[in-house]
């Protein structure tokens, strides 16, 4: 690969368009508004997940591939977390298209300012340079990172947050006791 900018862009870019596209889909909506906003949060998955894991190979040493590997699905865990309470705090008791815009607005906003800071980021484009994915210059950071299949990390890492007993306290539309059995 030669960078990062490029998949991270598409992936970015993806998101703020199915963002933009979901403030136009209400309930009467046609079925093929709906997919093509729909879908480009697939390509958003799709491109994301391969970038931020590709990262961990290219930045991390090898010797510590597992426990970045490790924070890096730690940082999605949160992210799931944080992502369910911005569903939960925006949609109340029921889905509605006014929850649903208010939703889109947020996450487009917050996929315009990492565009931003995406397009602007000066690490990315070191991460590898052009001459040395041609080959024409040494690549330290390539040879760094280079681990046989078959060595484990033995610092692997991945943090576990519990936090089952407090999202169960809060207050909810429905008795908790009725979802989580």
């Amino acid at each position: 690969t030669k960078g990062l900018r490029g998949p991270f862009l598409v992936s970015v870019g993806a998101a703020l368009a199915g963002n933009l596209g979901l403030l136009f889909v209400d309930g009467a909506s046609p079925l093929w508004m709906i997919v093509t906003a729909i879908t480009l949060f697939g390509v958003t998955l799709g491109t994301f997940s391969f970038a931020t894991q590709a990262a961990v190979y290219i930045q991390a040493p090898a010797e510590e591939i597992g426990t970045a590997a490790g924070l890096q699905r730690t940082a999605q865990y949160i992210g799931a977390i944080a992502a369910a309470s911005l569903l939960a705090s925006i949609y109340g008791e029921r889905a509605s298209d006014h929850g649903l815009h208010s939703l889109a607005a947020v996450a487009g906003a917050l996929s315009a300012i990492l565009f931003i800071v995406t397009l602007f980021d000066r690490t990315l484009a070191r991460v590898v340079s052009p001459a040395a994915a041609e080959g024409d210059a040494p690549a330290p950071l390539i040879k760094e990172t280079t681990m046989p299949l078959t060595k484990l990390d033995d610092t692997s890492a991945l943090v576990v947050i519990d936090l089952q007993k407090g999202i169960v306290g809060l207050p909810c539309a429905h008795p908790a006791d009725e979802i989580v059995g």
